[in-house]
């Protein structure tokens, strides 16, 4: 099902749900099933167990998903040109998770939707952990992501979001990257490994800012 749900800027839904009530999952349990099964407006707390992916995991209605990285650990055992985790619904957050998987993996978690919050998260692996396209008001917030192929958090024609307090090393690419008309993003207190950059292309875009980042960032006009 697809959720269509109006929100202000980045707001982070988890506060509108009844966390304390949250259905806990255990490792024996089917993920995917189990998210789903939550139901709209609905929090899933994943206890801190190592779960195994074989496949990706589709999140298509709103919902919490929260656990206690780096304790709550999902891999992924297959590399391939897909996401670990595939958002296509609006006011989803992903909270204290910590995924994992090879850098053959396309991306951690692929982002088709807007109004979505990924918080307090580790990512290890992937050609590119956090990708966003075509979602608007998304907020990554105190991610940390290493030994990853590619580009740590990309924006791709993904307007109104926020990118901060985040911790970016170890990767091939760049760490932060903002492009493909891109718009009104704010990208502010980075912290990218030596060497690190954040990259934003205003070409095509416009109004996207930065600020406090660690981190050499180039903005192309």
């Amino acid at each position: 099902m697809t959720v269509r749900a109006s929100a202000s800027r980045n707001r982070d839904f988890i506060r509108l749900l009844p966390l304390e009530h949250a259905a806990l999952v255990r490792g024996t349990d089917s993920l995917e099933g189990s998210i789903n099964r939550a139901g709209i407006n609905s929090a899933v707390e994943l206890a801190p167990d190592k779960w195994n992916a074989g496949g990706t995991i589709t999140i298509d209605d709103a919902v919490v998903v929260r656990g206690r990285a780096p304790s709550t650990e999902i891999e992924s055992l297959v590399g391939s040109t897909t996401a670990l985790i595939h958002i296509t619904a609006s006011n989803v957050v992903i909270d204290g998770l910590k995924l994992k998987g090879p850098t053959s993996q396309a991306y951690g978690i692929h982002v088709a939707a807007s109004d979505v919050t990924i918080k307090n998260c580790v990512f290890e692996g992937f050609t590119n952990p956090i990708y966003v396209r075509s979602a608007d008001r998304v907020m990554v917030k105190n991610c940390r992501i290493a030994g990853q192929a590619g580009i740590g958090i990309h924006y791709y024609d993904s307007d109104d979001g926020n990118i901060c307090c985040n911790n970016i090393e170890d990767v091939s690419a760049n760490e932060i990257q903002v492009d493909n008309a891109s718009k009104r993003n704010v990208i502010s207190s980075n912290a990218c490994g030596s060497g690190g950059d954040v990259y934003i292309n205003n070409t095509s875009s416009a109004g996207n800012v930065h600020a406090a980042n660690a981190a050499t960032v180039t903005v192309v006009t």
